[in-house]
């Protein structure tokens, strides 16, 4: 064998050789891509499976957060019902206790004062205990009208005792004090509460779903 048969049978060996890897490089290639296609595959399979239950809890949660909210929503409208029942009774009674010119009832001063007491005990204590129902905003303004009420019902009680009335008879200075104090009860009730009253109801439609604030 010469060289240029030597040089021509070298050159077909690596050819081959180079043509066998090649071959192999190929359906490594194409294993390896196979193997990442199944893999990317799978994976997608788990995202989904995961995603769909993530969405079943989440449709769980919801429900059961709708069923609460319905529930909380139903009790509250039947407790500011309640409320208001109560609300619009101390007004009535705590009116008649303190108006300057009532037109003679046959009522006397005494029934008026445990009426209206019964009444405002009644609307605080209810409230009270249902105010975790409520935000801050009417529970503040609940407060400030029973400050209101408890100022009024004060001046009231104290200046209009039978002893009271007898020292205003003869002390003339001590008469206009006492005039002022009732006035200034009255005043209380006639104007500063119907303010917070109106604010409370507000909240009170707006909790309802009547309207908004």
């Amino acid at each position: 064998m010469n060289w240029t048969e030597l040089l021509k049978n070298l050159g077909a060996f690596t050819i081959g050789t180079a043509s066998v890897i090649g071959i192999i490089g190929y359906f490594g290639r194409t294993l390896f891509e196979h193997y990442l296609s199944e893999k990317i595959n799978s994976y997608k399979s788990q995202l989904e499976r995961e995603s769909d239950n993530y969405k079943h809890q989440l449709q769980l949660i919801t429900q059961e957060h709708q069923i609460k909210f319905s529930k909380l929503h139903t009790d509250r409208s039947e407790v500011i019902r309640t409320i208001y029942d109560k609300l619009q009774l101390m007004r009535q009674t705590m009116r008649d206790l303190l108006v300057p010119i009532r037109w003679a009832d046959g009522t006397t001063e005494e029934s008026r004062q445990i009426n209206a007491s019964k009444a405002t005990q009644e609307f605080l204590d209810y409230f009270h205990r249902n105010e975790i129902l409520f935000e801050e905003s009417i529970c503040t303004l609940v407060n400030e009208m029973d400050k209101l009420y408890w100022n009024a019902w004060t001046s009231h009680t104290t200046y209009n005792a039978p002893d009271m009335k007898d020292i205003a008879r003869v002390d003339r200075e001590f008469g206009k004090e006492r005039a002022d104090a009732l006035k200034e009860a009255w005043d209380t009730i006639d104007k500063k509460v119907p303010v917070i009253e109106e604010a409370l109801k507000k909240e009170f439609r707006a909790l309802l779903g009547v309207s908004k604030i």
